[in-house]
């Protein structure tokens, strides 16, 4: 898969976990009428692969302006990012063959590979990926086409001036060669490969001219999506499916495939169509449908732990929820692994810190609190800090005043739905009022959690990023920053962390092991699960490398097909 950088987190979840409405589109029936060749263990060209996803794009195809998951996927054939990520989670050259960083640690050099060429026939230079992060940069990118990752250039010298519209391009970027590119920060940071690794480049000669408020309708088009990867976009039917063929002039090799046709399929009737034959992958597999596709004798199964986990958040400006033992004391109230057995199957990751369940982020289990399920140590806690039961059995705060805190969540995650009435459920056993507001659309509940309209305590999902770096998520004026969590400490960690010195990574793995131990004792959110990522595929298509974390997404021009 090519991999991102930072992501809008919360954005991007609500994509991800929406159920589909939407009904099958393309082919139905057999992949059996594909010409290509009975497996002999060598690959083979031709054939057409139909894989699915089970929401429909939104329509917003253009690399650094999508949102969600599902455009996300219809990007990520067609252009490449600068580097790529390898089973362990280091960094190897993508579109980028080379780069270099200065013993400063603010500059870094890029030299992209001179084989690359965009599907209509024109190189990629450094000119175009000068452009696309001064683009990135613009008054126009974000006020007008809206794109969400700005934040991604931020660090790059001369940014403030662009971002004001007062330049045109960003004075920390100099081509100095057809490809070859420096990029100067505003002061070392340590996750910049990360950020600026992950930018898949746009073609300067056929978006320069566009008119910013024209690209909503122009990135919809086909014959717009002119990309560097391996497969070029064909056709594109909303609600429907995405068409691609292969790219014969790509740099990392001619593709094996000759078409590729992403479908939007409801995940409740995939499962037969995978066993039929009618689709050859599943990206988005739900955890309670994992026997089934594992009961398939035509499949291959892959599962590992997401980048995604789903948290409860608590708003540290209600009078209630700023106390520190109150939360601690929820946290042991909710049993988490029984909400992984019962509603996920087995599915999922207990987490102790917001990183998801295999990053190098996470401290030993043993530095943490493990926040256990343990009604008696939760009583206890809120006993001890001054709340006590009345004859209603409901507690009231340490003055004796009755209280109410309440609990909101919204449509569209069938498990997140199903786990609302059961954390109320655990939390008025320890003595809590709990009021369960009515759910809703994503949108509308995002609205009302950020401008806290109900100031108490809500689910939501977050993820999407490999790399840990938190800075922008958790300062006091964060746009995401829900919870109001105000520390001087948290953010002196958070720069820490992406300072000059954490370019050495055992100084960089041992600061975000703090920030994880002070997360996991303030506790602004309790991460519930994390996810499991779930991937299944005919085991006609060969040459698929699994990527623990990543998925399976790269190096698709060597993918093949059989009988």
């Amino acid at each position: 898969m090519k991999t991102w950088g930072k992501v809008v987190a919360a954005t991007a979840l609500a994509s991800l976990t929406l159920t589909s409405i939407v009904g099958c589109g393309g082919a139905t029936g057999s992949n059996a009428s594909n010409p290509i060749a009975q497996d002999t263990g060598k690959p083979v060209d031709g054939g057409t692969l139909t894989l699915s996803m089970s929401s429909a794009p939104a329509g917003k195809y253009l690399p650094q302006v999508w949102d969600n998951e599902y455009d996300q996927w219809v990007a990520m054939f067609t252009y490449d990012t600068l580097l790529e990520y390898d089973k362990d989670l280091a960094y190897k050259p993508l579109l980028a063959e080379k780069w270099v960083i200065s013993d400063d640690k603010k500059t870094i050099t890029w030299h992209l590979n001179p084989n690359a060429k965009w599907t209509d026939g024109q190189p990629v230079t450094a000119d175009d990926l000068a452009w696309t992060w001064n683009w990135m940069a613009s008054k126009a990118y974000n006020d007008v086409i809206q794109g969400p990752y700005q934040g991604n250039v931020s660090y790059i010298e001369g940014f403030d001036q662009a971002s004001k519209g007062r330049a045109q391009t960003m004075s920390g970027i100099h081509v100095i060669d057809p490809h070859t590119l420096s990029v100067t920060l505003k002061k070392p940071y340590a996750a910049a490969l990360a950020i600026l690794g992950m930018t898949q480049v746009l073609p300067k000669h056929i978006w320069a001219n566009v008119p910013p408020d024209q690209y909503k309708i122009k990135m919809q088009d086909p014959k717009m999506l002119i990309g560097d990867g391996p497969f070029k976009i064909t056709g594109i039917k909303p609600g429907e499916s995405c068409t691609y063929v292969r790219n014969p002039d790509y740099y990392g090799g001619k593709p094996h495939i000759d078409k590729i046709v992403w479908r939007v399929v409801n995940s409740d009737v995939a499962a037969g169509q995978v066993k039929n034959g009618a689709l050859d992958e599943v990206s988005t597999v739900n955890p309670q449908d994992a026997d089934i596709y594992k009961s398939f004798s035509n499949v291959t199964y892959f599962e590992f732990p997401s980048t995604y986990f789903q948290y409860l958040g608590f708003k540290l400006n209600n009078p209630i929820l700023k106390d520190k033992n109150v939360r601690h004391a929820i946290a042991y109230a909710i049993n988490r692994k029984g909400i992984i057995t019962g509603l996920l199957k087995g599915h999922g990751d207990v987490l102790n810190a917001p990183i998801y369940a295999t990053s190098w982020a996470n401290p030993p289990a043993d530095q943490v609190h493990a926040y256990n399920f343990n009604i008696d140590k939760a009583k206890k806690l809120l006993d001890d800090a001054g709340y006590k039961a009345g004859a209603d059995g409901f507690r009231t705060d340490p003055q004796g005043n009755p209280f109410q805190l309440t609990l909101a969540y919204p449509l569209g995650n069938k498990v997140r739905e199903k786990t609302a009435p059961i954390i109320a459920k655990e939390l008025q056993q320890i003595g809590l009022n709990v009021k369960l507001l009515a759910p809703k659309d994503f949108s509308a509940f995002a609205a009302d959690v950020q401008h806290d309209r109900d100031n108490g305590m809500w689910l939501m999902g977050w993820g999407g990023q490999i790399d840990p770096d938190q800075t922008g998520f958790w300062s006091k004026d964060a746009m995401y920053n829900y919870s109001h969590l105000d520390s001087p400490k948290e953010e002196q960690l958070v720069a820490d962390a992406v300072s000059g010195q954490a370019f050495n990574q055992d100084y960089r793995k041992k600061t975000m092991w703090k920030w994880s131990k002070f997360m996991n004792d303030e506790l602004p959110w309790l991460p519930l699960y994390g996810e499991r990522d779930i991937f299944v595929w005919n085991k006609r298509l060969h040459g698929v490398e699994q990527y623990p974390t990543v998925g399976i997404f790269q190096d698709v021009q060597n993918w093949w097909l059989s009988k």
